[in-house]
């Protein structure tokens, strides 16, 4: 029995890491089933994925050009929505301001390891390809336990 039909990767302003991780596992062939998305706690007004986001999101692949921030929403929190966030601080706030909060997990958590996925804002872009080595890792992680649950 499938748990989860939706799943929403959050992060602070929904212009990095979360629409990356969106996008690499909407690219999983075995995911098609699966409504994926991502969102953010503070989005003001739409933006675009940061530029060394996009660039290496080209690198690998993935699409996410036209990708436009959008803004978490009380009503995207749901029995059958898995959310996950980037580290423990997301976690508590999305607790903290969403009286219907259910399912929040940080992406490690997830997967049954410790600590935080750190954004390297600012960084260079081989610290973004770093960031993006991980992330990868854990989305294929999340997709395997995702698809270990379902077969169960």
């Amino acid at each position: 029995m499938v748990r989860f039909k939706r799943i929403i990767f959050v992060g602070t302003d929904n212009t990095s890491l979360t629409p990356l991780a969106a996008a690499i596992l909407k690219n999983e062939p075995d995911m098609q089933d699966m409504k994926i998305e991502s969102r953010g706690i503070i989005v003001l007004f739409p933006e675009p994925v940061n530029q060394k986001v996009l660039t290496i999101a080209e690198m690998k692949g993935l699409n996410l050009r036209g990708y436009q921030s959008k803004l978490l929403m009380p009503e995207d929190f749901s029995e059958e929505t898995l959310v996950l966030v980037m580290d423990g601080l997301q976690k508590l706030k999305l607790y903290e301001e969403y009286k219907d909060a259910a399912n929040v997990y940080t992406i490690r958590e997830f997967v049954g390891e410790i600590g935080d996925m750190k954004t390297p804002y600012g960084g260079d872009l081989a610290e973004y390809s770093e960031s993006y080595r991980v992330l990868e890792r854990l989305v294929l992680k999340v997709k395997d336990k995702l698809k270990g649950e379902e077969n169960k």
